[in-house]
Parts: C-alpha cells; structure tokens; sequence
C-alpha cells in the first residue's frame, strides 16, 4: 500500500470511474487507499469511513478474503485504538489476522499483530500485550518498512515496557527504531518518556523542546498531542503550572481534532488531576476529556 501524496487526486479520480463503471474490486482498494491517506493526514474520522466503506464494499461481493480487506481492518484497529476503545481495536485486528494468507504484506501483518498486542495491554492484561507486540516486531526480521510504519510500531511497545518496568527492553525498541528510521521527534519523545519515569522532569522538558518548537520532523499525527501531555507532565513536575496548563489546551484542541483519546488515557496522574478540574472550552473538547 506504498504511494504518494501527489497521487492522491489521480486516485480519487479513479474511485470515482470504479464506481461509476461498476467496477467494484477497485472501489475496494480505492477505498481502503483513501483509508490509508487519511490515516497520514491523522484523520482518524475519515480513515473510520473509507474503511468501513472498503469492508461495505467487499462484504457485498464477496471478497471478505482479500489482502485489501485486512488493511482496511488494520486501519479500523488503529482508529479504535485512538478512541480507547481496546476491545473494538482487537476485534478487527483479530478479524485482519484471521484472514491474512502468505500473500499479505508483511508490514500489514506486522500493523494487525502489534495493534492486537496494543488492544490486548490496553484491556490490562498488560505483559501479554507487550510480549505479543515484541513478537509481532522481531519477527518482521528485515523486511522492509516505511519510517511511518517502523515508528508506529515502536511507540506503543516502548510505552509498554516501560509501564512494566522494562527498561532494557524499551531502550532495545528505540534502537531498533533509530536503526529502522534515524532521528525523528518519535525518538526524542520516547527518551522523554524515559526521562519522565525516572523523575527527571528538566531533562523531559529538554528532549521535547525541540519537537514542540518544530525544529525536530516528526512521522506520526498523534506525535504532538503525545508531547504536549508529556510536556504538561514535566512543567507539573517542575512547579509551572501556567506552561502546564498551554501545554494541555494545546493536546486538547488538537486531540479533539484528531479524535485522540488513548494519549490522555496514557497521560500521567498529575496531567490528569488537570483535565479532572478542566470545565471549559467546546463540546468536543469536555467529551474528550470525560471518554479520557
């Protein structure tokens, strides 16, 4: 499922013909490609939609079989995923798995197998989820992945471990991730994490300063929400509470947008304390708050 952004026009044009023409294979991979764009762009709310339209799609004619169908669950895991909603997350990764043949891409068995891992840890049977998303990630061996890809895996695992207590075996995942795809805010935000848990707030703060200034590329949409909250943590840490407070409005507004919930689930118990007092702003902003 490797493209371009450039091609995205080229391909709505082409579901456009597809299902005009009543060629409807193609509308399914259409379909699940727009899924795959949308999931890029870290919107989760329209990779939620094409999805379901590839499954609507493929269910109708047959092809419930189809490599297309398993990236399409792939894409409705992640989205539940996001929402915290861990046991919808596992159906479909499980529905992928299930039937995901030799011919499914690896880096879709690998997306299936971590993001069932990640349901399976969030549902608290935690050292169970984190073996199976180590599994899922050494046994993709060397096949090739994109850094998108690489850095998606790489961040739940990490978080996993260390909520076990892990340590080696997080830093193992963010050297694995750095080999995979280099330097990129993913990398500096895992070693906040680390920082974090080991009580040292002023380095956290130092790690996600320049991912938050935007001078560090980062790959993945949730990335930022991901170090605003880290960031709130460490400024509570540190007895800034006006910084604290910009830093959770900024995770707010943007996981609103995004339909992110699972960041401020994972977010730290101070961080926490914060949106428990937190009574203002739209609607979408208080429900995310009260499904954290």
């Amino acid at each position: 499922i490797a493209m371009t952004m450039q091609s995205a026009p080229r391909k709505a044009d082409t579901l456009r013909l597809a299902e005009a023409q009543g060629f409807h294979y193609v509308s399914v991979q259409c379909r699940t490609l727009e899924a795959v764009y949308a999931a890029l762009d870290g919107d989760y709310r329209s990779m939620r939609r094409a999805s379901n339209a590839a499954l609507a799609s493929a269910a109708a004619n047959g092809w419930l079989g189809s490599v297309w169908v398993c990236a399409a669950h792939a894409m409705l895991a992640n989205a539940a995923l996001q929402r915290a909603e861990p046991a919808e997350a596992g159906k479909h990764a499980a529905q992928g798995l299930r039937i995901a043949g030799d011919g499914v891409n690896p880096a879709v068995r690998l997306a299936l197998r971590s993001l069932h891992g990640c349901a399976v840890f969030d549902r608290g049977r935690r050292a169970a989820g984190f073996e199976e998303m180590l599994r899922a990630r050494t046994d993709v061996a060397d096949q090739p992945l994109t850094a998108e890809q690489a850095a998606s895996t790489a961040l739940p695992e990490f978080r996993a471990a260390l909520a076990l207590g892990r340590a080696e075996a997080a830093m193992q995942v963010w050297d694995w991730l750095v080999d995979r795809s280099g330097a990129y805010g993913e990398t500096a935000l895992m070693k906040a994490w680390s920082e974090i848990g080991l009580g040292r707030p002023e380095s956290g703060r130092a790690l996600l300063a320049p991912l938050l200034a935007g001078d560090v590329a980062h790959l993945l949409p949730t990335t930022l929400v991901e170090a605003q909250l880290a960031d709130a943590e460490c400024c509570l840490g540190l007895g800034e509470r006006t910084a604290a407070l910009r830093a959770v409005q900024h995770a707010l507004t943007r996981g609103a947008q995004l339909d992110l919930v699972r960041p401020f689930v994972l977010a730290g118990p101070s961080v926490h304390a914060v949106l428990r007092a937190w009574t203002e702003g739209p609607e979408s902003v208080l429900s995310l708050i009260a499904r954290a």
